[in-house]
């Protein structure tokens, strides 16, 4: 077992490179006591106040959509939905090849004000322009390959290594896709007027964790992301530069 999780921690780090930079001198910066208490507010009124805020940060997302990935047509043309759901949750999904971005409405009841969703908001976008789901199918298809040949090999089930291979691969980039949307969702909200240090101050209501396996990373981890790469562009703001998504 040791020898199979050893082997699928190399093929992690050496198969997950980001897109896009994450900035290295993301660290030290503290979420905000403040930012804990969440709102008490209706679906009808979340509803409302999300469909406010994405009149300005969907045409920003599009835009940033086909910039980055250099197609248009429905592939960067958002749908915005609400479901039911007593955990607040938002996400990235698709349908008939259409980008979808969901909030439930535990999220819509809990969340703070316009720049939490403007940063969510544009978050779940970026995970589509960087194209994280589709990266997680196929390192989730590399692990089990690599779990099941390297189980066989050691004489195992290469059914259950395919599974534990599979279950790995698709976990150990979590981490790093929700790093690479933090930074371009950055970019998006500011874009669109919002401050993004505030609206990740949501982080502090929400568990992350260090652990290999885990889908999220920390939230002190993701805010000081958010207020590394909000830094670089007001630096570049103040040189007169329009700041660019940076890419690796």
């Amino acid at each position: 077992m040791r020898i199979l999780i050893s082997a699928l921690a190399v093929l992690a780090i050496t198969a997950c490179e980001p897109t896009y930079v994450v900035p290295s001198s993301a660290s030290g910066a503290s979420l905000p006591a403040t930012a804990a208490p969440a709102a008490n507010r209706t679906v009808a009124q979340g509803t409302a106040l999300l469909f406010q805020v994405a009149q300005r940060v969907e045409p920003i997302a599009e835009s940033a959509c086909q910039q980055e990935t250099g197609r248009g047509g429905d592939f960067c043309d958002f749908h915005i939905q609400v479901e039911a759901g007593d955990q607040p949750n938002a996400y990235q999904s698709y349908a008939n090849g259409r980008p979808i971005l969901t909030f439930n409405h535990a999220m819509l009841r809990t969340i703070r004000n316009e720049n939490e969703v403007a940063f969510i908001l544009s978050h779940e976008a970026g995970h589509h322009i960087a194209g994280h789901l589709q990266r997680k199918q196929q390192q989730t298809g590399l692990g089990a390959l690599a779990g099941a040949l390297i189980v066989a090999g050691l004489g195992g089930d290469p059914q259950a290594g395919s599974d534990l291979g599979g279950a790995f691969g698709g976990r150990a980039y979590s981490q790093n896709f929700e790093l690479e949307a933090d930074v371009l969702g950055t970019y998006i909200a500011e874009r669109a007027g919002y401050d993004p240090v505030d609206g990740a101050a949501s982080f502090a209501r929400f568990a992350g964790s260090s652990s290999l396996l885990a889908t999220h990373p920390p939230g002190t981890q993701r805010y000081s992301t958010v207020v590394a790469t909000a830094r670089l562009i007001a630096a570049q703001r103040a040189q007169g530069i329009t700041p660019t998504i940076p890419r690796n």
